[in-house]
């Protein structure tokens, strides 16, 4: 790198360090993260401590959570310190892409700016969930694979595989690819198998419910009442998630302000033209990838069609799932404008990416500098507050995320049950549940994963004669609602 380019890079550090907030992510996977993290910091084990009988966590692997048990132990649930340790990775991720950058110069010299330039790169830099710290392992193992050093590709393999699951599309590329180069023995591929078949024992043995793959094949995760996927609705499902990431997801990578709102269920007519935008982006990054797999058939060309595969029968979808395949979705965009339209072409793609990164990033940056939680987001958190203060240690809540409000309240809880109201009555009963916290509804929450409307509002209304209404608190309303007690079953 010479002086222009090193002082670029400095800039963009910079700019990933002023975007960081006090501000957690409201999805609630952070939350869970951050619980786990304390649970190993104080030695209790692998376990959701925010849970009543602290049942052991058998969904999210534990490389993540183990980063973040020393910052947790030493600074408690504050969001800097994991963000920090989340951009350090991220921009560590850039030195390591151009390393592994094919010889092309153009593209092992500029393109790397381009990922980490990227505004989902740089905004999911800024939160604590494990989609960078994966891509960093991740890229990795693919360096030292590329290196011809398999013992070191394998153990960044397991931790990028231990940090997110979707990794095993990594290791079913890494077999591919070792088999076809003849580089791959016994102990290379026998060793992570292993070690992901003793975690999936693991999580039958502990007994504990859920967990990604035991939502896979459900119609909705949302509403385990509505059953398993048959053969027509599972070809369904794979066909929708295909038109998603076809028309939304895969430019939305690229273009995430134009892309990401686009939906069927909120449908404008502008959306017709964006599609349309975004198939031929896609088009242009299969005919890409395609060029390389004829050409070259390294591990990647083989590891992203891998990964697609499984996107495609995932119950949830979104652009968030392509952020550990950015770099190499980069790559086959260049090649495919590169290939298919020409120098000009190609020129003007780069330096209209680059000032739309630019302005993206700008404003990222400016956001997160006066972010403050939305009116429903507020209200929720103030009610968490308002539980922590106002009972002691042992009452136990439920709410829409107990692992985000735990952040807030400090007290166990259970989500609320995805059942019908005399089963959740029962529900409550069993696990002594004190309080039940209602946040208000979020704008455009799909009408089959709205768990307020679809199961706790029957339930506050059929029992209301067995509640009390402690506090309504913010504007919009979170409500907190005690449970009276001897109640008969």
């Amino acid at each position: 790198m010479n002086r222009k380019e090193v002082i670029l890079f400095l800039l963009i550090a910079l700019f990933y360090f002023l975007s960081v907030n006090s501000l957690f992510y409201t999805g609630g996977d952070n939350a869970h993260y951050l619980i786990l993290a304390k649970s190993l910091s104080e030695g209790k084990g692998y376990s959701d401590i925010n849970i009543p009988s602290h049942p052991a966590e058998t969904s999210y692997p534990p490389v993540f959570p183990l980063l973040l048990s020393p910052l947790v132990k030493f600074f408690g649930f504050s969001p800097f310190p994991p963000k920090i340790l989340i951009i350090l990775l991220a921009l560590s991720a850039f030195w390591i892409l151009k390393k592994i950058s094919p010889p092309d110069s153009f593209y092992a010299r500029w393109l790397p700016y381009l990922v980490i330039l990227n505004p989902l790169i740089m905004g999911y830099s800024g939160v604590i969930l494990s989609e960078i710290p994966y891509l960093f392992f991740s890229l990795l193992s693919i360096y030292w694979i590329k290196r011809d050093n398999w013992n070191i590709a394998v153990l960044f393999l397991v931790l990028a595989l231990f940090t997110r699951l979707i990794g095993i599309s990594l290791l079913t590329a890494f077999i591919i690819y070792g088999v076809r180069k003849k580089k791959l023995s016994f102990l290379h591929w026998i060793i992570p198998l292993s070690l992901l078949l003793l975690w999936m024992l693991r999580g039958h043995w502990v007994g504990t419910e859920g967990g990604y793959m035991g939502n896979l094949f459900l119609v909705n995760p949302y509403n385990p009442g509505e059953g398993y996927l048959g053969l027509k609705s599972l070809a369904g499902r794979i066909l929708l998630n295909t038109g998603a990431y076809a028309l939304r997801d895969i430019p939305a990578t690229f273009y995430p302000s134009l892309f990401s709102d686009i939906s069927l269920e909120y449908f404008r007519k502008i959306y017709l033209l964006l599609m349309g935008i975004g198939l031929t982006i896609t088009v242009f990054t299969f005919r890409g990838w395609w060029k390389v797999f004829r050409e070259k058939q390294d591990i990647i060309s083989f590891y992203v069609p891998v990964y697609f595969a499984i996107l495609f029968l995932w119950p949830w979808k979104g652009s968030r799932f392509l952020v550990p395949i950015i770099p190499f979705l980069v790559y086959y965009l260049y090649i495919g404008i590169k290939n298919l339209a020409g120098k000009k072409i190609l020129l003007s793609f780069l330096l209209f990416t680059f000032a739309f990164y630019l302005i993206q990033d700008i404003k990222l940056v400016q956001e997160r500098r006066k972010a403050v939680y939305a009116p429903e987001w507020a209200s929720y958190f103030r009610a968490g507050v308002w539980i922590k203060e106002n009972t002691p240690s042992g009452v136990i809540t439920s709410t829409r995320n107990p692992f985000l409000f735990y952040l807030f309240s400090e007290r166990e809880g259970i989500g609320i049950p995805l059942k019908n109201p005399a089963e959740i009555r029962k529900e409550f009963q069993k696990t002594g549940v004190d309080y039940i916290i209602v946040p208000p509804t979020l704008e455009g929450v799909k009408k089959n994963q709205d768990v307020l409307k679809n199961f706790l509002y029957p339930f506050l209304e059929r029992y209301r004669n067995e509640l009390e209404k402690v506090r309504a608190l913010g504007t919009p309303p979170a409500y907190i609602y005690r449970i009276k007690q001897n109640n008969s079953p």
